[in-house]
């Protein structure tokens, strides 16, 4: 059984780490993306997601002063690409409080539902 690593590099110096089992990776990784690599802070169009047979890294591009990258090294599989691929995506939906139709991320509900 492999074990990966993630790190996060910040202007390429080492910030974080962790290491993780295959069962919990994607969690562990999405998780990791989200906290250094916020959606709140960064659009999504602003970052970038690539893979090798050995990484996967999601990192900012947006020129900030300080810019992040997480990295996943270990082995890679499509099928653990496309999963974190993905979640990734999922950072950037927000679903309305109260009849779970898409949103803006600054919105806690649609438009129909502010309205009743």
């Amino acid at each position: 059984m492999s074990t990966y690593e993630i790190l996060v590099f910040e202007n390429h110096d080492l910030y974080d780490s962790d290491i993780a089992d295959p069962e919990d990776i994607v969690k562990k990784f999405v998780n990791m993306c989200y906290k250094y690599i916020n959606p709140w802070d960064v659009d999504e169009w602003y970052t970038c997601l690539c893979s090798t047979n050995k990484s996967i890294t999601y990192y900012d591009r947006c020129g900030n002063d300080k810019p992040k990258m997480v990295m996943l090294v270990g082995p890679v599989t499509g099928k653990l690409y496309d999963d974190i691929k993905a979640e990734i995506k999922n950072l950037y939906i927000k679903k309305c409080d109260d009849c779970g139709v898409q949103v803006p991320l600054n919105q806690a509900v649609c438009k129909e539902c502010a309205n009743k």
